[in-house]
């Protein structure tokens, strides 16, 4: 199996941030459950159980897009330009993806939102602290095979200079794609202090990778 860019890009980065249209009068709580649901039945709707047709783990395109919501906005286009990621088969069955390793990095100062301010804000030692923390890694841990034939993808995320374990779940692989949604609690990462209120600390991230 290739070395390749990979999935995890992390969901990483996500962001809880935004800011183009009017805030809702939901809490951010019930705002963020909407938007995950919103992108997981999307994922869904793509995927309709296609077989995974990929020739191996060379990456041709990655999606990385998040949502949230901070100063009164919700954000509605956003990503990084620069991610890359590696996998790594484990064993001599190349074609078996729970037994591969990921890792993967992103370059922080890459992120585009609707607004340049809202971007340099978000980037700033207020939040992200890019210039001191540049990049996001994530490192695969285990990967194992669900049920319904889609993967949980465990390892470390290190964001802002903090480590947490974490976990990918479901991860689907359909045609020549994997894909992925996830709630992500920037507090953990100390980008977002728990108790601001105004700013979402829970980002909900999509990936989608499209494989060579």
């Amino acid at each position: 199996m290739k070395k390749a860019f990979a999935p995890f890009i992390l969901s990483l980065l996500v962001l809880a941030s935004c800011g183009a249209e009017p805030a809702t009068d939901l809490p951010l709580g019930e705002e963020t459950q909407a938007q995950m649901e919103a992108l997981q039945a999307e994922l869904d709707k793509q995927i309709e159980s296609q077989p995974f047709e990929a020739a191996g783990w060379e990456v041709e395109s990655v999606e990385l897009s998040f949502g949230g919501r901070a100063f009164g906005g919700i954000l509605k286009h956003s990503g990084f330009l620069e991610a890359t990621a590696q996998v790594t088969p484990l064993s001599a069955d190349n074609s078996d993806f729970s037994q591969t390793q990921i890792l993967a990095q992103v370059g922080l100062a890459s992120m585009k939102t609707d607004s340049e301010g809202l971007t340099q804000h978000l980037l700033s030692p207020d939040f992200f602290d890019a210039q001191k923390h540049p990049v996001a890694a994530f490192k695969s841990s285990s990967i194992s095979k669900n049920e319904d034939g889609s993967y949980a993808v465990a390892g470390e995320l290190t964001l802002k200079g903090m480590t947490k374990d974490i976990t990918f779940n479901p991860v689907r692989l359909s045609g020549r794609m994997a894909e992925f949604s996830y709630d992500l609690d920037l507090s953990q990462f100390g980008v977002v202090a728990a108790d601001n209120a105004k700013v979402d600390r829970i980002s909900p991230i999509k990936v989608v990778v499209t494989f060579k």
